[in-house]
């Protein structure tokens, strides 16, 4: 395996796999690349421009997954939701300082997530195991939350902002400010600015130190 160093590199779509109509992952050729969970690389077609996607798969595995929804005015994640396999696509990376902490197995985590934004937290999970960890995850609806089955169900936490069901009714935010806060918890914060700001303040307001808090601003 290559150590952690900045590539640029093309690699060939191995495979896709649909989650929801709209979102899915693509899984790529790793060429050897090196990388921590938590990080991201830079995708794109040959001479077009590339995006950012957290890496979604662990860092034992013997390819590169990520995970994508669709946007209505993102034009590469139309296409990747519709290349051949076999398209060769250019990686460049990884980047990013949002992983764990040495040691991470000494630490109890508290990762919240948006949306797609709980796709470093996947990586941290299958590349951990035994790791303690509780996730909150914000989505619209049940049928957003991706791979679940991939988490100990106890410690993933649904937070639907458009559905009332099993699952806690309600925006992460709202879910963390009705929560007991541990004086060894480290948080782990990522999806839009908005959510990962009202967090902080919430937390901050519970006695957590900004010392205790990591940020990675998704979209």
């Amino acid at each position: 395996m290559n150590t952690i160093t900045e590539i640029n590199i093309k690699s060939k779509l191995i495979s896709r796999r649909f989650i929801t109509e709209n979102t899915y992952v693509i899984q790529l050729e790793r060429k050897g690349i090196g990388f921590k969970a938590g990080q991201y690389m830079c995708i794109g077609f040959p001479g077009e421009e590339a995006k950012e996607y957290s890496i979604y798969s662990s860092e034992n595995d013997d390819h590169l997954e990520f995970l994508i929804k669709e946007a209505c005015d993102g034009d590469l994640s139309q296409k990747l939701k519709t290349a051949e396999i076999g398209t060769e696509l250019t990686l460049k990376g990884p980047f990013g300082q949002f992983v764990l902490e040495a040691n991470p197995l000494n630490y109890n985590y508290v990762f919240v997530g948006s949306g797609t934004g709980i796709a470093p937290y996947h990586s941290f999970v299958k590349s951990n195991p035994g790791l303690n960890y509780e996730i909150v995850h914000g989505v619209k609806n049940s049928r957003e939350a991706y791979d679940q089955q991939d988490y100990n169900l106890q410690r993933y936490h649904v937070c639907t902002s458009k559905e009332i069901g099993i699952n806690f009714a309600g925006r992460v935010t709202k879910f963390l400010d009705m929560c007991a806060i541990s004086d060894d918890h480290l948080f782990y914060l990522c999806g839009n600015s908005d959510m990962i700001n009202d967090a902080i303040e919430i937390l901050q307001k519970k006695g957590v130190s900004s010392d205790r808090i990591r940020t990675e601003i998704y979209f």
